[in-house]
């Protein structure tokens, strides 16, 4: 549960970081958080064609709490770091620190 409020935390401030000073036209010489926010949002509505705006925007955001959220359980220590117990071949953890979110 760690987990998921640190990415949705994360995607919250992302969001709020990349939207502040938003231009008509992003800068197309570099990446900024404006142009992939605007990437991610055009390609969304251009997937998901005819649906209602506020339907493009709810699937998108669920992808990347979902893709975020999956991609966290990948950085070291996730599900490595926590508490176990000793055995013959070493330490075995039985209960992580943080652990992706999709693991049981």
């Amino acid at each position: 549960m760690l987990v998921t409020w640190i990415v949705a935390l994360g995607l919250i401030v992302f969001a709020q970081l990349a939207t502040r000073n938003m231009k008509q036209v992003p800068a197309a010489c570099r990446i900024s958080g404006n142009g992939w926010w605007e990437a991610s949002t055009s390609s969304s509505r251009a997937f998901w064609g005819g649906s209602c705006e506020e339907d493009v925007l709810v699937f998108r955001d669920d992808f990347h709490f979902i893709l975020f959220t999956n991609w966290f359980g990948l950085l070291p220590g996730v599900g490595t770091i926590g508490w176990g117990a000793a055995t013959k071949d070493g330490f075995e953890v039985t209960r992580p620190l943080l652990r992706g979110g999709t693991r049981i």
